[in-house]
């Protein structure tokens, strides 16, 4: 359910666009606007209930990964997802560097981009398909590079043995938060439990 969404692109047939998917899926979810960095942390500043923060990454006059490390930043933990025009693996692999948990190309359906939200929202990771060189499975030691910054700070307390209550005290969320976080972490890397993410991580050599 949806009650509050940001949506920050400079072109107005995005918004729309991407309003009409938000309402498809909750059809009375509020919609603030942005079309400059500046005005996407004004209206995170001014919206403390946000749910989703769907954000262009190539707006004009703004750093978009250093504004989407501000968003990812917010200690509400609202999740962010990238609506990008570009499919380069450098803005991709950026995008979930600064803690996006999704990323999708503008040229993706409405059906698509649906879904990508869905996933996001039950505490999944939206991988588009250009971004298949470390997909999950295909390279096991690469993979954990492709975790968003706070699923790899998570990750490195469970490798020190840590629960989830002694996760959220340290890094300043609540369980619920960490639980998701956890969740989206093994569903992203295949695996299906907390021991098997500390087996698989040993095995590639991982450091956090």
């Amino acid at each position: 359910m949806l009650n509050k969404v940001l949506i920050a692109d400079d072109h107005s047939l995005v918004r729309n666009g991407l309003m009409q998917i938000v309402h498809e899926i909750s059809k009375d979810a509020a919609i603030i606007e942005a079309a400059t960095g500046d005005q996407t942390i004004e209206a995170l500043n001014s919206n403390s209930d946000l749910d989703l923060i769907l954000f262009d990454l190539a707006m004009p006059e703004t750093d978009g990964v250093s504004t989407l490390r501000v968003l990812t930043a917010n200690p509400l933990a609202i999740p962010v997802v990238v609506v990008s025009a570009s499919d380069s693996y450098h803005d991709i692999q950026s995008a979930f560097d600064a803690g996006a948990l999704g990323y999708i190309h503008k040229s993706e359906s409405s059906a698509v981009m649906s879904a990508a939200i869905h996933l996001v929202l039950s505490g999944g990771l939206y991988v588009p398909p250009c971004y298949t060189h470390y997909s999950p499975g295909s390279d096991k030691a690469a993979v954990f590079s492709t975790l968003t910054r706070r699923q790899k700070e998570v990750l490195c307390l469970i490798l020190k043995g840590h629960t989830n209550r002694q996760i959220a005290e340290q890094l300043g969320l609540n369980e619920v938060t960490v639980k998701a976080h956890v969740g989206a972490m093994l569903k992203h890397l295949g695996v299906d439990s907390r021991t098997k993410v500390v087996i698989m991580a040993k095995e590639c050599r991982y450091r956090a």
